[in-house]
C-alpha cells in the first residue's frame, strides 16, 4: 500500500469519527443552547415563577410525600398529618413536631389530640384554645372519641377518662360505649390536593433548566456525562482543524503535480 493510499484512509477514518460523533454531539449542543437562551431570559419569560406539577421531577428532586401519613376523618372533615404539618381539608392550620393521635367534632369545635395536649379549633381551621396538663388534660393520652352520652373521652395509659364542664374538668370512668377516632386513608381526591399543598413551590422551572443545562439534573453522573461531551467537543474542533489542513495540503500537492 503506497503512502497517499495510507494517508488518504487515514483522513476518510478520521473524516467518519468526526461526521458520527459530530451527529451524536448536535443534540446535545442544540439543548444547550436553548437552555442557555432560556436562562439568559429568565426574568422575561418568568421562569423562577413558573412551577413544576410532574410527579416524577418532583420525587426526583426529593420533593414527595411522607411516608407515614396520618388521617382521621372528623365529621365531614379530614385531618391529616403530613410530616411537620397538620392539615383541615386542604389547608394546613399547624406545625408541630408531635404526633398526631385523632379529631373527634364536639359542640362545633374540632378537638385534635396528641399525646399530651388538645388542640381545639373552629370549623374553619382557627385555633381557639390549646389544652394540656395545666388545663387539667389527661397525660400519655392514646386515642380520643366521643361517647354515647356525648361527652370527650381520651384512652391513656392509666385508663380512659370522660370530660365534663366543656372539657374544664376529666374524671376516670369505667369502659363506656365510645366512638373512638381511627385512622383511615385520605380519599385519592383530598389525598392529591393535600399533597399539591404540601409540595407547595418547592421547584421552580428556572432550576430544573439549570440543572439540565449543567447536567445535574442526572446527579453526579450527569456532571460526568457533560465532561465527556465537553472532549467530544475538543475531539470535533482538532478534527475538523486536522481534516481541513490535510485537504490544503492535498491541493498543493495536486497542483504541484
Amino acid at each position: 500500500m503506497t503512502r497517499h493510499k495510507k494517508n488518504s484512509i487515514k483522513v476518510r477514518s478520521m473524516y467518519q469519527w468526526h461526521r458520527y460523533i459530530g451527529v451524536t454531539v448536535a443534540v446535545i449542543v442544540l439543548m444547550l443552547s436553548v437552555t442557555g437562551i432560556l436562562l439568559n431570559h429568565t426574568e422575561d419569560f418568568e421562569l423562577n415563577k413558573k412551577h413544576i406539577k410532574s410527579d416524577w421531577l418532583l420525587n426526583h428532586y426529593g420533593i414527595s410525600a411522607p411516608k407515614n401519613i396520618k388521617s382521621y376523618s372528623a365529621g365531614e372533615h379530614w385531618v391529616s398529618q403530613w410530616g411537620k404539618k397538620i392539615y383541615l381539608d386542604d389547608h394546613a392550620i399547624a406545625e408541630t413536631d408531635k404526633e398526631l393521635i385523632g379529631a373527634v367534632i364536639y359542640q362545633d369545635m374540632l378537638i385534635i389530640a396528641q399525646h399530651d395536649a388538645l388542640l381545639l379549633y373552629t370549623s374553619d381551621g382557627e385555633l381557639i384554645e390549646k389544652m394540656a396538663r395545666n388545663e387539667g388534660v389527661p397525660t400519655a393520652i392514646d386515642a380520643i372519641g366521643i361517647t354515647d352520652a356525648n361527652q370527650v373521652a381520651v384512652k391513656t395509659v392509666n385508663g380512659m377518662f370522660t370530660s365534663k364542664q366543656q372539657l374544664l374538668h376529666w374524671e376516670k370512668s369505667a369502659s363506656v360505649n365510645t366512638r373512638w377516632s381511627a385512622q383511615a386513608l385520605l380519599p385519592e381526591k383530598q389525598y392529591q390536593k393535600t399533597l399539591e399543598l404540601y409540595r407547595g413551590k418547592g421547584l421552580n422551572l428556572e432550576r430544573v433548566i439549570l440543572d439540565l443545562h449543567s447536567g445535574r439534573l442526572l446527579g453526579s453522573w450527569g456532571i460526568y456525562f457533560m465532561d465527556i461531551v465537553a472532549l467530544l467537543m475538543i475531539f470535533l474542533a482538532i478534527s475538523g482543524f486536522w481534516i481541513w489542513t490535510m485537504r490544503i495540503i492535498k491541493k498543493k500537492k495536486n497542483r504541484q503535480a
